[in-house]
């Protein structure tokens, strides 16, 4: 389940980026973005193999359906998923994968290395636009739509620090063949086990729950 939250995640980061035109100043904010992603990603404390292991074990365990009915990973034990488990697992040209938690919404970012996206046929305008690199974020509300239908509801995204206006992002889903599952305008639809019936952040954690499909 996370690692097809993760393909998709750098799916949007790409279109966030494709739809930042000429008012992305990638280079006096970069700099900035960078330091505040980092920051905001490990609040809970430095990601380490270790827990990555330990937190392998635990979504393993719930998802096999083994142990309580329920889960909780905090940002540093997702973020520990993210650089030991899934590494290899995101798109091509997609790197540095940074996951925070809210009181309610997840926060993905990445950084972009355009020669490499779309496993190297980015267009020339994308490359004459951003240089080498760039970075971008999307701010996520995980929601159980309905049995097997996980809703990533999109919030806010913006590329470089800048915002990317909302009235676009149904468009922008549209275009690069994103479901919303028939849900808002504004969301991802994926698929997860149907024995999982909550998927949600509270309290600055990623909560998971598993019990008879409704």
């Amino acid at each position: 389940m996370i690692r097809s939250c993760l393909a998709r995640i750098g799916c949007l980061t790409l279109v966030v980026l494709l739809a930042a035109g000429a008012w992305l100043e990638r280079d006096t904010l970069l700099g900035w973005w960078r330091a505040h992603v980092a920051d905001a990603s490990v609040v809970n404390g430095a990601p380490t193999a270790e827990l990555g292991r330990r937190s392998s074990r635990k979504l393993d365990d719930f998802l096999r359906g083994r142990g309580a009915d329920h889960v909780s990973f905090d940002a540093t034990e997702l973020q520990s998923l993210v650089d030991y488990r899934y590494r290899d697992s995101l798109p091509s040209g997609v790197s540095n994968a940074r996951i925070a938690l809210d009181d309610s919404t997840l926060e993905a970012s990445a950084a972009l290395r355009v020669e490499d996206l779309m496993h190297g046929k980015a267009p020339d305008a994308l490359r004459g636009l951003l240089g080498d690199s760039a970075r971008a974020t999307a701010e996520l509300q995980p929601e159980v739509q309905a049995p097997g239908v996980l809703l990533l509801k999109v919030r806010s995204v913006s590329a470089g620090g800048l915002p990317i206006p909302n009235l676009m992002i149904p468009w922008l889903l549209q275009q690069t063949g994103l479901s919303n599952g028939n849900g808002p305008a504004r969301a991802v639809a994926l698929a997860v086990p149907r024995d999982v019936t909550g998927v949600r952040v509270t309290d600055g954690k990623l909560l998971l729950e598993r019990g008879r499909p409704r």
